[in-house]
């Protein structure tokens, strides 16, 4: 254990995996609402920039648009691209950029 001014310092924990299953299209739930809240936090990624799926507007559900910015996002990242098995789908590679981007920007599910 390491010690400052006589304080003990825990080391810290890495977070829980905020997505902690392969998201592809078609699927539902509150770990999609946050994979479309993390692309929406860049423009390069964002999934719509109006209605549904828009900043502030985003859903639960994987669609069409969502697997175009998980592609973008892969791309960006050098995770995958066309071509690649995977590409569009946030496997464990990509569900660790999120991860990481999501921290960094301070979104929290």
């Amino acid at each position: 254990m390491l010690s400052y001014l006589g304080s003990p310092i825990q080391p810290s924990t890495p977070p829980a995996p905020f997505f902690p299953r392969t998201l592809s299209q078609g699927l539902k739930g509150k770990d999609v609402t946050l994979l479309q809240r993390v692309l929406n936090a860049d423009p390069m990624t964002r999934i719509a920039s109006q209605g549904t799926g828009s900043p502030g507007h985003e859903s639960d559900y994987f669609g069409a648009l969502t697997k175009k910015a998980v592609e973008k996002f892969q791309v960006k990242h050098g995770i995958a691209t066309p071509g690649n098995a995977g590409y569009g789908t946030a496997g464990p590679k990509t569900r660790a950029k999120l991860q990481e981007v999501a921290l960094a920007l301070h979104i929290h599910p």
